[in-house]
């Protein structure tokens, strides 16, 4: 048995806890921007109170993933790259292949 959450869909508006679509493409696009967001994963969570105005300081605390890794920072260690699918593999092989070259 997987130990996946289960993911569900439904149709809501930002009255009831749902973050506005608008607003994730805000946070997504900011965060291509801001030197503060290299290399970090993070969830969206609504909560009630102002939308930010100050991205570098939504994204400045989170911790960094790790620098030529595969997975964020707090992901679980629950699939080891050798028993991904091949076309899984050949995919990451491929996007590594046209990534620049990190100084060391």
């Amino acid at each position: 048995m997987s130990s996946c959450r289960a993911i569900r869909a439904r149709l809501a508006n930002s009255r009831d806890g749902v973050i506005e679509r608008r607003q994730i493409v805000e946070v997504l696009v900011r965060s291509l921007g801001s030197d503060h967001a290299l290399r970090k994963t993070f969830e969206l969570i609504a909560t009630t109170g102002p939308a930010p105005d100050d991205f570098d300081a939504l994204f400045a605390p989170l911790n960094a993933d790790p620098q030529d890794a595969l997975d964020g920072v707090h992901d679980m260690a629950n699939m080891p790259l050798e028993d991904e699918p091949r076309r899984v593999r050949d995919d990451l092989d491929a996007v590594l292949a046209h990534r620049p070259a990190t100084a060391s």
